[in-house]
């Protein structure tokens, strides 16, 4: 899949388990990960929520954010940006290239 610059999945870097899923599922969808193509992003994990609901919800925010601040600097005009629970139906896999 080549249609974005630059894919990111989100991943806590202590959930291995999440990051090997969302490894095979990339793969899966011809996507597997290559520097400063797919790559693995080590998720935000902030010490409080601040004005978030949850930690959870806040780091995710910030991981998001950073991504995007990342795409600016590199002067990338689209990203992918996915979490590292994402599954790829194989409806999405067969169609891809008339969605994208």
């Amino acid at each position: 899949m080549n249609f974005f610059e630059r894919v990111y999945a989100i991943n806590l870097p202590y959930r291995k388990d999440r990051r090997r899923m969302i490894v095979q599922e990339l793969k899966k969808a011809g996507m597997p990960l290559k520097p400063n193509h797919v790559e693995i992003f080590p998720a935000i994990r902030p010490d409080d929520a601040g004005d978030f609901p949850s930690i959870g919800a806040r780091g995710c925010f910030e991981s998001h954010l950073a991504i995007l601040k990342q795409a600016l600097a590199d002067r990338l005009s689209n990203v992918l940006i996915v979490e590292d629970d994402l599954i790829i139906s194989q409806r999405f896999r067969t169609e891809q290239a008339v969605l994208l």
